[in-house]
């Protein structure tokens, strides 16, 4: 599983990051509308007073009286209206209200301020939209990526056997696989192009990742856009400009302290080296109050005050660690620091998925008698003369597998099986080893082949020795038994 973890882990980390990003940048234009309609309201101009207590009184005393008069008029039969004409009765007119006193000036600028602002609040939400919808649309891409490559891990033809039921040899039914063994391989042609593509794009080539990812069809199964960010990076440490790392760092700058990475302070202390390097300590002194001193934790003090020395030495210096300090190889292991957090960052493998899937390989063959182990025998070669530990058929003995093998563990294997050098193929009750007089051992069909060849002569490649088929001894039990020197 953990040659298919990358695969599914950086999507779930590319949508966790979308989900944060786009979080935090809601959060800060919903923070930044609030407090333009708080000010906005604060600065609105207060409400007109009430009218005065007087004028209210009469106002009701008035809507009184002509209530009583109506009732009236309405007890006598009097159409409502015309109650006053003849019984000689007067209404009183309704009092009017004072007029409402105009805004003045300043009240009015204020007002059309907290407008304005409430405007550029509303389009600020407005030029969010989109923004989300964005959001949305790489969030929704992601996941059908997520979803693609869950089904191609889990397809069935990832489960399938990688080889058919055992046949007879020279059978026509051998030739054919079965449709589960062919779409096992075919799946796995998809890893293996997966696996090379991760390499090449790792190892520093990018176009060539990118055309055999086009052309085997595994685009969506490889992570190239990712790459192709930290590859930005890394050529600009190249070219020792620092200041994509610095941008990247501070927009990783919790996930970085959640890791308790020390990357940016390196990279600061790189800058602050470079400014030392060039006789500017003014600079580098206050570049180092600026930006190094505020952010060193606890454990980076030792590393702050060989920093610091630095302003004593010289460039030249033979002196360690300063010499190291100053060497240009810093820029390499600030790049090797930075792939190491960026990978980890984003889900990706530190150690490219084909040198795992190689070394796990190499590990399951590799025995205490491989080439460059200390038990390992030396083989007559097939001039006769010469002595070698290589065995041309075993990876862990071959270069360069073998500098690939040489840490690895010993595989443990309850049963060994024999391999014939001659024709490569197993010795087993179909193909049983015999031994010649020599003591080495061939299997039964390389020898009825070779002999067949010879005219009924076999000879021996490793030394050279003649001798007439068949007179061999077999050993009857097969790779089982122990096989015996005997004559002819």
């Amino acid at each position: 599983m953990e040659l298919e973890h990358p695969l599914l882990k950086v999507p779930v980390e590319e949508l966790q990051r979308g989900f944060r990003s786009t979080k935090r940048r809601i959060d800060r234009e919903l923070d930044a509308v609030i407090d333009v309609l708080v000010k906005a309201g604060r600065a609105l101009p207060p409400p007109p007073a009430p009218p005065p207590a007087s004028v209210a009184a009469g106002r009701a005393a008035a809507g009184t009286g002509t209530a009583a008069a109506g009732a009236t008029a309405a007890a006598a039969g009097v159409p409502a209206g015309t109650e006053g004409a003849g019984a000689g009765v007067t209404t009183t007119p309704p009092l009017s209200l004072p007029p409402r006193p105009r805004p003045s000036a300043a009240q009015a600028a204020a007002a059309a301020a907290a407008a304005a602002s409430v405007r550029v609040a509303v389009e600020r939400l407005r030029a969010l939209v989109p923004r989300i919808a964005d959001a949305a649309a790489t969030a929704a891409s992601t996941t059908c990526t997520l979803e693609r490559r869950l089904v191609h891990v889990t397809a069935p033809e990832a489960a399938a056997p990688k080889h058919g039921p055992r046949r007879p040899q020279n059978s026509v039914t051998n030739v054919v696989p079965t449709p589960e063994v062919a779409a096992r391989r075919t799946w796995e042609r998809l890893r293996l192009a997966r696996f090379i593509v991760d390499y090449l794009v790792q190892g520093g080539h990018p176009a060539l990742a990118m055309r055999l990812a086009s052309d085997a069809g595994v685009t969506w199964l490889v992570d190239l856009d990712v790459h192709a960010k930290a590859r930005t990076i890394l050529d600009a440490l190249a070219a020792q400009d620092p200041q994509s790392l610095l941008d990247w760092c501070a927009t990783n700058e919790r996930r970085l302290a959640k890791r308790e990475s020390l990357l940016e302070l390196r990279v600061r202390t790189q800058v602050f080296v470079e400014l030392v390097r060039s006789q500017d300590n003014e600079a580098a002194i206050a570049y180092a109050k600026k930006h190094i001193a505020p952010g060193c934790v606890p454990q980076a003090v030792p590393r702050l005050l060989r920093t610091m020395a630095l302003l004593a030495m010289p460039p030249d210096t033979k002196v360690s660690p300063y010499a190291e300090m100053y060497a240009p190889e810093r820029w390499g292991e600030l790049a090797d620091a930075f792939r190491k957090d960026y990978y980890a960052l984003n889900g990706l493998a530190q150690v490219p998925v084909l040198e795992t899937a190689v070394k796990a390989g190499l590990a399951a063959l590799k025995t205490r008698y491989c080439a460059g182990e200390p038990q390992a025998p030396q083989v007559m070669a097939g001039d006769g003369v010469t002595l070698v530990r290589e065995n041309v058929d075993c990876p862990t003995c071959s270069e360069p597998y073998r500098q690939l093998a040489a840490e690895l563990p010993y595989a443990f294997h309850l049963h060994s099986s024999l391999v014939c050098a001659l024709s490569r193929r197993p010795m087993d009750d179909d193909n049983l080893p015999l031994m010649l007089p020599n003591g080495n051992v061939y299997s039964q069909l390389a020898i009825s082949m070779a002999a067949m060849r010879g005219k009924g002569i076999f000879t021996d490649p490793r030394t050279g020795d003649r001798y007439e088929y068949p007179q061999t001894t077999e050993d009857g039990r097969g790779s089982r038994g122990r096989i015996r020197r005997s004559t002819w």
